[in-house]
């Protein structure tokens, strides 16, 4: 009831095949998550796991989640996911998406969870942008849940600076140049289109080309997040170094308490025994002091 989603270990119901589970949650600390990150990389996975998941909990069913998640109860639940353009209603690809997206903004309520897939897109970049941070903010006066996936800076910003937003990333190994399929929250991700791009054989020069018409603006930012990773993955590492210490140092301890109290029964056996052994000459000599 109170609208709290905590998801420990999702697995979308429908994926027979191994699959990566996700940690995602909704509602208490902020209610709008925008997720950011590379084409393939798990955004509208998430989506859709969370929507599901959501609609099988209201309908008692079991979902594949781990033990201490939470799933609140929504009187309705509206989703923009994919993409309807159709020639014969003369739909556009942004069309498709706006047609939906009026509906929910004059539907949803507190009481509501809203899913939104690639918003902005389909048009202009900065005015499907601006759009885009309208929307959320609208549904963020109304105290609505609100998870969206974008490619747009403007909304990774607006994330950032916005109370109750939260930026949250798919995770993309720039080593093998594939997808974790793992979700960060707290932090933007990159689109990584240049380094997709390359993997699938486009040359080069047309990839160096390609960031030579970048923004400074562009490159600062994507500069930033680079050393924002770099940092969370510094203090990660020293995180688990600690945790390491502090395992050692526990064992230590233990270690340490079984030998005070292996030394403290022994120096117990050993007093107990002087004692008998002062007991039994004390009696000798007194049985000899006796006789005499």
């Amino acid at each position: 009831q109170n609208g709290f989603i905590n998801l420990i270990q999702a697995r979308h119901p429908l994926l027979q095949c191994p699959v990566v589970p996700i940690n995602i949650n909704l509602g208490k600390a902020f209610n709008i998550l925008v997720i950011t990150g590379p084409n393939t990389g798990g955004k509208t996975v998430t989506l859709k796991t969370v929507g599901i998941l959501t609609l099988m909990a209201q309908c008692g069913l079991h979902i594949p989640v781990a033990e201490g998640s939470e799933v609140p109860v929504f009187k309705k639940i509206f989703c923009d996911i994919g993409d309807e353009q159709s020639i014969e209603q003369n739909l556009s690809t942004f069309s498709s998406h706006m047609k939906y997206i009026v509906q929910i903004l004059r539907e949803a309520d507190s009481e509501s969870l809203v899913l939104l897939d690639e918003l902005g897109a389909g048009t202009d970049p900065t005015e499907g942008a601006a759009l885009g941070m309208a929307v959320l903010d609208f549904l963020r006066k109304k105290e609505i849940n609100v998870i969206a996936t974008t490619h747009h800076d403007s909304l990774k910003t607006y994330a950032y600076l916005t109370k109750g937003v939260c930026n949250a990333r798919v995770e993309f190994d720039e080593e093998t140049l594939k997808p974790t399929f793992e979700i960060s929250i707290g932090l933007p991700g990159k689109s990584c289109a240049f380094i997709i791009a390359q993997k699938l054989g486009l040359a080069p020069e047309v990839v160096s080309r390609a960031q030579s018409f970048l923004s400074r603006e562009k490159i600062k930012a994507d500069n930033l997040i680079e050393k924002i990773e770099e940092d969370r993955k510094l203090i990660e590492k020293e995180k688990n170094l600690i945790e390491a210490a502090k395992e050692e140092s526990i064992e230590i301890r233990d270690k340490l308490e079984k030998e005070l109290n292996k030394i403290e029964e022994n120096k117990k056996e050993i007093i107990l025994k002087t004692y008998r052994e002062t007991e039994k000459i004390l009696k000798e000599t007194q049985n000899r002091t006796e006789k005499i």
